[in-house]
């Protein structure tokens, strides 16, 4: 298996997973002999040659270099998803608070709303209760206003006037003159009427 293996290869790219590889190569080969494989231990990683010694240390200080450029591509990436993710749960609790805002002000708008028509009604059953009281004390009034009412009006407005008051009997014709016409037509035409 090594024997396939450049020098670069088996000390630089397989040596982290050389010791099982090892062992699961040794037990398929030792396994139809009835030999067990149970463990492969490398102490230590051997020292190159010397006429690999300088490529292998500049390879493996590229390979060191090309590890560190992927964990800092990797550093790179998973902030720029952190920051993705950061700027979607701005955006999200900025969307959530202008719909708790829009569904706080539509509730405020309905609720404006409701007082306003509940205003409008209860000025209109006022309104409508003094239309009502209007109506009834004009029905009240047109019932009042019968010839009999009209002639006590008239002996009443008489009663109050500046007039002296004179008693006479049913039958008679009474004129009283004290300057007050009206005084004197209403007691003529209710003198006539008690006849």
């Amino acid at each position: 298996m090594c024997a396939t293996m450049s020098v670069d290869e088996l000390l630089i790219d397989s040596w982290a997973t050389l010791e099982p590889t090892l062992l699961t190569h040794m037990a398929e080969h030792a396994k139809p002999a009835g030999i067990n494989v149970i463990d492969v231990n490398i102490p230590r990683k051997p020292e190159p040659p010397l006429q690999h010694k300088a490529r292998y240390e500049a390879r493996a200080r590229t390979k060191k270099e090309f590890e560190l450029g992927k964990e800092a591509e990797a550093k790179q990436k998973n902030a720029r998803a952190a920051a993705k993710s950061a700027a979607l749960q701005r955006t999200e609790v900025k969307h959530i608070e202008t719909e708790a805002l829009q569904k706080r002000q539509k509730v405020e708008d309905e609720t404006r709303l409701a007082t306003a028509k509940a205003e409008a009604a209860a000025i209109k059953v006022r309104a409508d209760a003094k239309l009502y009281a209007a109506q009834k004390e004009a029905e009240g009034h047109a019932k009042l206003l019968t010839e009999n009412y009209l002639k006590f009006r008239s002996i009443m407005s008489l009663e109050n006037s500046n007039a002296s008051k004179i008693i006479v009997p049913m039958d008679a014709k009474v004129f009283v003159s004290s300057g007050n016409a009206a005084a004197t037509a209403a007691a003529a035409s209710a003198s006539s009427t008690n006849m």
